[in-house]
């Protein structure tokens, strides 16, 4: 785990050992928020996640749009006062950083720390659902190493909401950067624009042509620094593909359930069919879903006590978009951590 992830993954011990929150006013935190975080020490940018309140209080998250590079580690309410940490595995930015607030009906208003700075934010709750397109870019076929990621979040009118871009090659237009405008021609065609953050901030466009018989974007990019590498601009070409999306309704339920399937675990519960967190037709490496819920009847056998925790989920994926590469992962579901301590500390 990298010192980032561990100073996040501390602070949320140490707040989970405190003594129990005032209790609240407010209803839960649970749904979907929208609002700035600091990306530097001068800029933010704008974010969608989703939320959902755990029995005890505890908030978990998913960042909509966000590739799985930006991710939510975990939070926590106190009385009507919340605390989120987010993790960023890109070099993008540079740092982890904290949202704490107090909510009143669909605001919270708080504070953003990134590293040092911090930046008073308000943040409010969306009603209306949305939908995360996600596409994967490269500089070529044989370039090797990751492909960059890039995804959109859009309002049911097509507007755009957030988007992130990360790229583990920081010289393919730049390690990461947020998408501040998206247009889609009825042939497919691309044009996306970019604010990029790491070491030489600045814009960044693509344009990309969609072959509807090979599924594969062709095309080119560009990007100019605002300064900070002496305002130099950079280029080549591109191929991606459109990778699987979702909804927040989507993540929302998938958040519900796996909270639902904590909070039985941590309260002892005996599991039976049917199960809100799992589907009939489960099957995981030979696993059924009857198989499943034994399994987790002998954990709460074997495991009184426990402290259950999912958390950093890098992928939701459940829904299979019009053009979706053959190459991509094609298999709907969900990627997350998971921590699990009984009352014996193992």
């Amino acid at each position: 785990m990298r010192i980032r992830a561990l100073f996040a993954a501390g602070l949320l011990l140490s707040l989970g050992a405190c003594s129990p929150p005032p209790a609240p006013t407010e209803p839960p935190f649970t749904g979907v928020w929208v609002g700035p975080l600091p990306v530097s020490a001068t800029e933010q940018r704008p974010f969608a996640i989703v939320i959902h309140e755990r029995a005890g209080r505890e908030l978990m998250g998913h960042v909509l749009g966000g590739t799985s590079q930006r991710l939510i580690m975990g939070g926590f309410r106190s009385g009507d006062n919340a605390l989120l940490l987010f993790e960023t595995r890109d070099g993008g930015i540079a740092g982890p950083i904290s949202l704490s607030g107090a909510v009143s009906g669909d605001t919270l208003t708080g504070n953003a720390m990134l590293g040092s700075d911090n930046f008073p934010v308000t943040w409010t709750r969306h009603a209306d659902p949305l939908e995360v397109r996600s596409f994967i870019f490269a500089g070529s076929m044989g370039g090797g190493g990751e492909p960059a990621e890039l995804a959109i979040v859009r309002d049911a009118s097509g507007a755009l909401v957030a988007g992130n871009f990360t790229s583990s090659d920081c010289s393919f237009i730049e390690c990461g950067a947020a998408v501040t405008s998206f247009a889609e021609a009825p042939t497919g065609a691309l044009t996306i624009v970019l604010a990029t953050d790491g070491p030489c901030p600045g814009t960044a466009t693509l344009n990309a042509s969609f072959d509807a018989a090979t599924f594969f974007y062709s095309g080119t990019w560009s990007h100019t620094d605002g300064g900070a590498c002496g305002g130099a601009t950079t280029g080549g070409s591109l191929i991606g593909g459109r990778d699987l999306g979702t909804r927040s309704t989507d993540a929302a339920s998938v958040l519900a359930n796996l909270g639902q399937l904590a909070d039985d675990l941590e309260a002892g519960a005996t599991f039976t069919a049917p199960h809100a967190a799992l589907s009939p037709g489960y099957l995981h490496f030979g696993q059924t879903a009857a198989g499943f819920l034994a399994a987790l009847n002998a954990e709460v056998a074997a495991h009184a006590g426990a402290d259950i925790s999912f958390h950093s989920f890098t992928a939701i994926r459940t829904v299979t978009p019009t053009g979706h590469h053959p190459l991509l992962p094609s298999a709907l579901g969900v990627t997350f951590a998971d921590t699990r301590r009984d009352a014996a500390g193992v």
